[in-house]
């Protein structure tokens, strides 16, 4: 003999074995995932949506002063780009690329940069830079990097 059973899973009662019964627990399940699926992008692709966005380079970061800035083609893909020269002890050189939002698109960038001798490049959210300066020691050039990204939207931040 087959059990009726009401409740909430199974309001008209259908038998237990039928698979009208089975499909509702399952249907619940798939509902739960795809909502959680549909929020989990609405808040990764709000991360870099909504983010305010940079209308040029730093004037003043530390101690170096903006004396020249070009707005640059970007290449391969990029949303923005800025050239710009500081003068200070020692001068500076920053190209500053902002990338398209995407996972990793920023940690991409800096990973395929080789690091070679007066420059440093940087990544933070979806912006990456590269800081020049021939005459400059590493400690100069850290300086610089971290006061340009302090001016820079959130995001994780990496220095190489």
């Amino acid at each position: 003999m087959t059990r009726l059973c009401h409740s909430i899973d199974n309001p008209f009662g259908l038998p237990q074995n039928t698979p009208i019964a089975g499909y509702r627990k399952v249907g619940s399940r798939m509902k739960a995932f795809w909502l959680v699926l549909i929020g989990a992008v609405a808040i990764e692709s709000g991360r870099g949506l909504f983010v305010p966005q940079l209308k040029g380079l730093p004037p003043t970061p530390a101690e170096w002063k903006l004396v020249d800035q070009a707005v640059l083609k970007p290449s391969s893909g990029g949303l923005q780009a800025w050239r710009g020269i500081y003068d200070g002890a020692p001068p500076m050189t920053l190209t500053l690329y902002q990338l398209p939002w995407s996972p990793g698109s920023a940690w991409d960038a800096i990973q395929e940069w080789r690091p070679r001798p007066g420059a440093m490049a940087f990544a933070k959210g979806s912006y990456f830079g590269v800081a020049v300066s021939p005459g400059g020691g590493h400690d100069d050039l850290k300086r610089f990097v971290q006061a340009v990204t302090a001016t820079l939207p959130p995001g994780s931040e990496t220095l190489r």
